[in-house]
């Protein structure tokens, strides 16, 4: 299976079964727990609805700045099983929909921060 990478500023690898987005240059406003929750509720608001698994991590790296890895699975849960690959989740419109979507979630997070 050919490997999918979309940069600006985010990859996008898909790896057997899973699809591995990483989201760099996250904003300096927040600390890693404000942008570990955000993100948390944008993968449940964006992704899990969606009927995927998600794995979030954040990891710090001091060289090139940190960063969110999220491990998504290709396959909708069904149940208590994987039903089949939906397609859609791999395409460039839709992970840029997904980008996006992150952006605006780290924007409102920003402006919360703000007000408190």
């Amino acid at each position: 299976m050919p490997k999918l990478t979309v940069e600006n500023p985010f990859k996008v690898v898909t790896h057997k079964g899973r699809r591995e987005i990483t989201y760099y240059d996250l904003p300096r406003e927040l600390s890693s727990e404000q942008i570990f929750e955000a993100t948390k509720n944008w993968v449940n608001r964006e992704i899990a609805s969606r009927g995927m698994i998600c794995e979030i991590k954040y990891v710090t790296n001091e060289e090139a700045g940190d960063q969110i890895e999220l491990w998504c699975t290709t396959r909708r849960i069904v149940g208590d099983d994987f039903g089949e690959i939906v397609k859609e989740w791999g395409t460039p419109k839709f992970l840029r929909q997904l980008h996006d979507s992150f952006q605006e979630t780290m924007k409102k997070a920003i402006k919360q921060n703000k007000k408190q």
